[in-house]
């Protein structure tokens, strides 16, 4: 299960250390707390691990959310390939035309496929 939430970054990219660890720690179990009163999750949760912009930056260099919305002329002027400089080599996902979203990253991840197969 994935549980999100939007969030100014620039708040994160302030905090301290402490600061950083105490609001995710916060945060997290304030999600969980919310989405228990609908579904009753708490007592079954194993795992629970909480990201933040920091970490969206971390690992896709980047600490909000988007790429450019889905429209004919982004894609034609601002197209991103699944494609790479280097061979046989294909990335999926939001930095990836059609851009953000699950269904867009499932897409992309089609164009990816079908450029694998055709080679």
């Amino acid at each position: 299960m994935t549980i999100s939430i939007h969030t100014d970054y620039k708040i994160w990219l302030s905090l301290s250390k402490e600061e950083y660890r105490d609001l995710k720690n916060q945060l997290n179990n304030e999600l969980i707390h919310v989405v228990d009163q609908i579904i009753p999750i708490k007592d079954k949760i194993l795992f629970a691990e909480a990201g933040t912009p920091l970490t969206y930056k971390k690992f896709i260099g980047k600490a909000e959310v988007g790429g450019f919305p889905l429209t004919v002329e982004n894609a034609i002027m601002k197209p991103k390939s699944v494609r790479t400089s280097l061979p046989h080599f294909f990335i999926v996902g939001e930095q990836v035309f059609p851009g953000p979203g699950t269904l867009s990253s499932a897409l992309n991840g089609y164009y990816a496929a079908r450029a694998i197969i055709k080679g």
